[in-house]
């Protein structure tokens, strides 16, 4: 089968080309370069805001879409215009299945630019056939917020936490996800929409702990009350001091406390897949 990857170097791409050769999908890759790719994958440079190239286009069945702008305000219009272009585009060339890799942050809950962002692009593009909105949780492995998350944990002696990391967070693993998603590009029939995470939900404080990924080390918790620490982020952002996470992560984890999502159950899932699962989440 031959599948269109759009955002195919970053985090989650990267991962999921990698994975998807393994299992002999035919890749055309879209990004801004083509450092990390195989070189059986079909790459054209591209980036957010440029039209697909038809060529691109030819022969694909399947359309992935991972690329976000996260430049503010301004790049969170460009990934609603640019993507919902493409999935337009995408159908009118033939391409009869596309996922869009939304975010648990999405919803009617949403009140980060994030959150409401991927939340836009979910309304605007259900009407195109053969969509499927993917929302994965906070996604486990070397990169993304968590990596950025792992870095501080492991570096620094204390950590502040809102309410000392009460909240929760649903996770899945980069692997788990990237399997997944692959399961359901082979499934026979379309889903509209995905949530894709652990059943269990873990806490802040569990999860910088696991970050920490050191078992004699255990980084002291400086609890905060949240709108303080958000007031705090928001005026480091202002000076450019480099934090694990923004402004916007934080609006993004208070709403989510509030999220209805649900965790879809998939029988396809095969016993490796499972077992990934299973070891990656013991916090």
């Amino acid at each position: 089968m031959r599948i269109l990857i759009i955002g195919a170097t970053g985090f989650i791409g990267s991962r999921l080309v990698e994975i998807s050769t393994q299992r002999n999908f035919d890749i055309v890759a879209l990004s801004r370069n083509n450092v990390s790719l195989p070189s059986r994958v079909s790459w054209f440079k591209w980036a957010l805001g440029e039209p697909i190239p038809e060529a691109a286009l030819k022969d694909v069945e399947v359309a992935i879409y991972l690329a976000h702008d996260f430049d503010g305000l301004t790049g969170a219009e460009t990934t609603r215009a640019a993507t919902v272009a493409a999935f337009t585009n995408a159908a009118k060339a033939g391409i009869k299945r596309q996922l869009f890799f939304s975010s648990y942050s999405a919803g009617q809950h949403a009140n980060s630019v994030y959150g409401l962002t991927k939340y836009q692009i979910e309304t605007e593009i259900r009407k195109v056939p053969g969509t499927t909105i993917v929302r994965p949780g906070l996604v486990i492995g070397a990169g993304g917020l968590y990596g950025r998350i792992q870095k501080f944990a492991k570096r620094l002696p204390i950590l502040v936490l809102p309410e000392g990391g009460k909240g929760l967070i649903p996770v899945i693993h980069l692997d788990v996800l990237c399997q997944t998603t692959l399961n359901l590009v082979d499934a026979k029939k379309s889903m509209a929409e995905v949530n894709l995470f652990y059943k269990e939900p873990v806490t802040l404080r569990q999860l910088v702990f696991k970050a920490c990924g050191q078992p004699n080390k255990t980084p002291w918790i400086l609890p905060v009350p949240t709108r303080l620490l958000l007031r705090l982020i928001t005026f480091c952002e202002l000076i450019h001091l480099p934090l694990p996470v923004s402004a916007d992560n934080l609006r993004g984890f208070i709403a989510n406390q509030h999220a209805k999502h649900e965790p879809t159950q998939f029988m396809e899932w095969d016993e490796d897949t499972l077992t990934m699962a299973n070891r990656d989440h013991e916090y």
